[in-house]
């Protein structure tokens, strides 16, 4: 896979592989979780974000909300968290919504991602009782990411890009509780014939 020795201050980075990318319907109360590779260089995000394509239908009781974090990875899973953005609203309009990626107080140093396997994760809120969920820019299909994150069984091979996986999920993760810090290895569901949330970082230098 090609890979850059560098990062660009100002540019926004995303999951990168022998993917294809298009808009996807998403599930409230689930945590999708996709592999990000960092390369050579070290990646020190200033702002976390996703794409909305098309807007959420906010119903009785529903909230146009996301949260957003990145995993380091553990043994090819999601680990311990190693950000959680605040809530970020206005999934009921279409276009980026970002959060600032706040820097630490006097004494700490940034968020720096250097070489290696990484897990951005997004989870969204409920539409509501008549309401209807968003469509944000996703991962269609990877099946170099499929090769690395295997099969339950030979019966499970692929044959088709349908059913290669774009990345991980985990049910009944409540909106309100927010990321966990540390999920459990029994969670997680591949997830197949669906897309899976693209979530950007913005390199902030130097």
């Amino acid at each position: 896979m090609l890979r850059f020795r560098s990062y660009m201050p100002g540019r926004v980075y995303f999951p990168m592989s022998v993917a294809v990318y298009a808009p996807a319907a998403i599930t409230f109360d689930r945590l999708y979780v996709t592999p990000f590779d960092v390369s050579e260089d070290t990646l020190v995000p200033d702002q976390i974000g996703i794409r909305v394509t098309t807007a959420m239908t906010v119903g009785t009781g529903g909230l146009p909300q996301v949260i957003l974090g990145i995993y380091e990875d553990e043994h090819g899973l999601p680990g311990r968290l190693l950000y959680t953005s605040n809530v970020i609203a206005g999934l009921n309009t279409v276009g980026a919504k970002v959060q600032d990626i706040a820097t630490p107080a006097s004494g700490n140093r940034p968020l720096q991602m250097t070489n290696g396997l990484y897990w951005l994760a997004s989870l969204f809120a409920t539409a509501g009782t008549g309401g209807t969920l968003p469509s944000v820019a996703s991962v269609a299909t990877n099946p170099a990411w499929a090769t690395q994150l295997g099969v339950a069984d030979m019966a499970s091979l692929p044959i088709s890009a349908a059913t290669t996986a774009t990345g991980l999920w985990a049910n009944s993760q409540p909106f309100a509780s927010g990321l966990p810090t540390r999920p459990a290895r029994s969670i997680w569901a591949q997830q197949l014939n669906a897309g899976s949330p693209l979530i950007g970082l913005r390199h902030g230098g130097p």
